[in-house]
């Protein structure tokens, strides 16, 4: 009877009928209450009806009825990790590979769940705990092409981008309309300076879900340069995408692209508003909050896409490259009288990223960064500003006491909501000095001395063995030699700052003012 129950749930089950394969398994129970298999099977039901916590209850009943199953263990680390439970999932699956080493589906499971605990810290040991997984499971089972394009993904995190395209080639040669794979190459051609191979991939974030937007989809054509260089695109909308600091960062090209397309309408992020149109005036700006009537304009394109039109290789970047933001004077004035030391410099910083996938790994600690920018401060009679926006008060006092060194607040600004007034008060500090989020890219397009600590593993836009950049003018570019290790970054910051502040010193008796 147990087994007429069994077949039956399982056909159900696997033909997705799920309510009535739960009403067959309860039947098995009604006659077999501690039958460890249909426990078991209940569970994977309510993990892939999304109910996580039943499935980690009923499997974990199973396993105490019977613990000795390889794909139980490894099934309840899939359902542990998607509690965000990911330690938990790890001795789960490790528990499932010490009955059964050449079960592949529980090395793969492994290895999301250290893919997961890489983003909380020590994220070289897990990512490389990850790729022995994935690589493990590709030698199980050669055609997991899920394994394979989580090898590429650790490949990638862990600096490894030869490698990492190795795998996403193989991904896209199973599957070539894999959005995943064809964007995460892109990343990495972009990184290593290969711009013709890396843009026309670059579209592949919308099949990727790796933009934070949604691609504009209505009547009117999206604008092709390479259809025609003698298509009008007549009068056109650009809609910004992605976050804050892409729309800065692509906003770098757009005074090119008007001299272009005279009848430019652009959509962005309503705390741009303000300074962007007093920086371009002759660019019809529009909130992205703002539904567009189609009848304005002709033709349209998403803002990234213009990197690959105007900068296709590397002897299209202008030398050296242009601010575009002009910050308000006034504001700059009030905020730099309020907060500038009498002789000495205004130091802004910013020191956390909230990027859910690779912020830690870009993220500082307020007390070290403080601590070790105290020599420059000493030697320069200087003050620090904070420009991290996001609440930060308990980390500034906090590292007052730790310290013994202020980091100031401007009160009049909220760097968060009053872009405008951040780029004042960036324009109002004589240095900046930034882990990689939005505020450099806001830093650099203001024309600011900017300089920017990176993790080893950094973002594609700062390219790869540049200690410059060739989107801002006067910025430096000072990278993790090991991952993970701030210590020989900063001490080379604060030394070339101390350096600098003592020259300075010597040779006039005030500190320069840069002009605004």
């Amino acid at each position: 009877m147990i087994g007429t129950h069994m077949a039956r749930a399982t056909d159900l089950h696997q033909a997705g009928r799920f309510d009535e394969a739960v009403r067959a398994y309860e039947a098995v129970l009604a006659h077999h209450p501690g039958h460890a298999e249909t426990l078991h099977r209940l569970g994977l039901i309510a993990h892939q009806l999304g109910d996580f916590g039943a499935a980690v209850s009923l499997i974990e009943t199973a396993i105490s009825i019977d613990d000795n199953d390889a794909p139980r263990h490894s099934n309840l680390g899939l359902s542990l990790s998607a509690l965000g439970q990911h330690a938990r999932a790890v001795e789960s699956c490790d528990r499932a590979i010490a009955i059964d080493a050449g079960f592949a589906a529980a090395w793969y499971n492994r290895g999301l769940a250290w893919s997961a605990l890489s983003l909380a810290g020590n994220r070289r040991h897990a990512q490389g705990q990850a790729l022995a997984s994935f690589d493990r499971t590709l030698a199980l089972n050669p055609g997991h092409q899920r394994a394979l394009y989580q090898q590429g993904l650790a490949r990638l995190a862990l600096g490894q981008s030869i490698e990492a395209m190795a795998s996403f080639d193989a991904v896209l040669a199973a599957d070539p309309a894999h959005g995943g794979a064809a964007w995460n190459k892109a990343t990495c051609l972009l990184a290593r300076g290969d711009l013709e191979a890396g843009w026309p991939l670059y579209e592949a974030r919308w099949r990727a879900g790796a933009s934070a937007s949604v691609a504009l989809c209505e009547a009117r054509p999206v604008w092709r340069c390479d259809a025609s260089p003698r298509v009008n695109p007549g009068r056109q909308l650009i809609w910004a995408e992605q976050g804050v600091g892409d729309h800065i960062f692509f906003g770098t090209l757009l005074p090119e692209w008007k001299a272009r397309v005279p009848g430019l309408i652009v959509q962005c992020d309503r705390r741009l508003l303000p300074l962007f149109r007093r920086s371009q005036p002759d660019i019809e700006w529009r909130s992205s909050d703002d539904a567009m009537n189609p009848a304005d304009y002709d033709t349209h394109l998403p803002m990234a896409d213009l990197a690959g039109i105007l900068r296709p290789n590397w002897q299209a970047f202008p030398n050296p490259p242009q601010p575009w933001l002009i910050a308000d004077a006034e504001r700059v004035r009030s905020i730099r009288a309020a907060l500038r030391p009498p002789g000495g410099p205004l130091i802004g910083i910013a020191w956390r990223s909230t990027c859910t996938r690779t912020g830690a790994a870009r993220s500082i600690g307020l007390e070290r960064l403080v601590s070790v920018l105290g020599e420059a401060l000493a030697a320069s009679g200087g003050r620090l500003v904070s420009l991290q926006y996001g609440a930060c008060d308990a980390e500034r006092l906090d590292a007052h006491r730790q310290t013994g060194i202020e980091v100031l607040a401007c009160d009049s600004v909220d760097p968060y909501a009053d872009l405008d007034g951040l780029a004042a008060l960036i324009s109002a500090c004589d240095q900046v000095v930034s882990i990689d989020n939005s505020t450099v890219h806001l830093a650099g397009a203001l024309g600011a001395a900017v300089t920017v600590l990176l993790p080893k593993v950094a973002d594609w836009r700062w390219f790869t063995q540049r200690s410059d950049s060739p989107w801002y003018a006067q910025m430096t570019l000072h990278r993790q030699t090991v991952d993970g290790d701030w210590g020989s970054v900063l001490r080379e910051v604060a030394h070339t700052l101390t350096a600098s502040a003592k020259t300075r010193i010597s040779s006039s008796s005030s500190y320069p003012r840069r002009n605004s």
